[in-house]
């Protein structure tokens, strides 16, 4: 049932579909947006240490199973543009041990509180196609420094999505991160600070921070 899970099966996953996969017994969500061909782009914390990508061997031989090993496909690689953290990766490599499960969009004021942050949001999804051009183009180009609290894997997921980004310096889009800062707006689609932003204007934005009045 949909209320319960948003799991999803990899043959039903479509271009522009915003997945994410569930870290360290269920206590946080891990975000990125599917591209087609089993490929999928991701935000990381670059500074991180343990972002290389493996895939789990499945073997019947004990000795094998559940080993960790490169992973064979050429496109998934630890490479990065220079200060950013987006990656392109396999979906094994993405959703490492757990499962695959697909963010919700549109959905009503209820549902959304019925649900734990990081899996759903009441702000509407562009087409997939800009969809896939919004992420294709910040992982061949540039995108902001990893803020686990203002601009983190969902953050990156949310805007390539919707094309939203907040007036406010410090105000992520995140629903994980907003929900420990009570002080914070909440939901996306409730929002009154973000504006639409053209990702070939991300850039130029950030040198240029009283730029955002002009969208």
């Amino acid at each position: 049932m949909d209320l319960i899970s948003h799991k999803i099966e990899r043959s039903k996953l479509k271009v522009g579909d915003h997945i994410y996969t569930w870290r360290k017994m269920h206590t946080y969500t891990h975000h990125g947006i599917f591209i087609g061909e089993g490929k999928l782009i991701h935000f990381v914390n670059s500074k991180k240490k343990g972002n290389l990508h493996f895939s789990v061997a499945s073997s019947s031989d004990s000795s094998t199973k559940n080993k960790k090993t490169p992973c064979p496909w050429s496109y998934c690689e630890p490479k990065e543009v220079t200060g950013s953290g987006v990656k392109m990766s396999c979906i094994d490599c993405f959703i490492k041990t757990g499962s695959l499960y697909r963010f919700k969009y549109e959905v009503n004021s209820k549902y959304f509180l019925l649900k734990q942050e990081g899996t759903c949001t009441t702000a509407r999804s562009d087409p997939p196609e800009k969809v896939k051009y919004r992420a294709t183009y910040l992982h061949e180009n540039w995108y902001p420094e990893y803020d686990l609290m203002n601009n983190n894997c969902e953050d990156f997921a949310l805007y390539c999505k919707t094309g939203l980004w907040s007036k406010v310096k410090e105000q992520g889009r995140s629903s994980q991160a907003n929900s420990v800062h009570l002080t914070r707006n909440g939901d996306l689609g409730k929002r009154k600070d973000v504006v639409k932003v053209p990702v070939e204007a991300l850039a130029d934005l950030f040198k240029h921070p009283l730029k955002i009045k002009d969208f």
